[in-house]
């Protein structure tokens, strides 16, 4: 039964993050588009047309990334969670769980007072 439960949670947290990751795409090309448009029209005819165009290029290119980033954290956030908590109900706030602890484990947060407090508090 608690497998059963750990197994529909992270079947729900996948499709919670498939979804996120199709609307984080869409809006990084839509994004992409209108930098493309604005730099076309707007700034080219006043500066370099070859800088600008160059500049739109790179922010198409780091739209693409950080797309590739937020699958990263969302699969390593689902992973997390199910480890961590594999008992636990599905809950909204364990989806906002699943980008916070991996967003700060960027930046070196390791979380050492949940370890502690889990394995060695008596």
């Amino acid at each position: 039964m608690v497998v059963v439960v750990a197994g529909v949670v992270v079947v729900v947290a996948a499709a919670i993050a498939v979804v996120v990751v199709v609307v984080v795409v869409v809006v990084a090309v839509a994004v992409a588009v209108v930098v493309v448009v604005v730099v076309s029209v707007v700034v080219v005819p006043v500066a370099d047309g070859v800088v600008c165009l160059h500049w739109a290029l790179q922010v198409i290119q780091m739209c693409y990334f950080v797309v590739f980033l937020l699958i990263i954290i969302i699969a390593y956030g689902v992973l997390l969670q199910s480890l961590w908590f594999p008992n636990k109900e599905f809950e909204w706030d364990s989806v906002r769980e699943i980008f916070v602890k991996p967003y700060f484990n960027l930046y070196g947060e390791v979380y050492a007072d949940e370890v502690w407090r889990k394995h060695f508090s008596s």
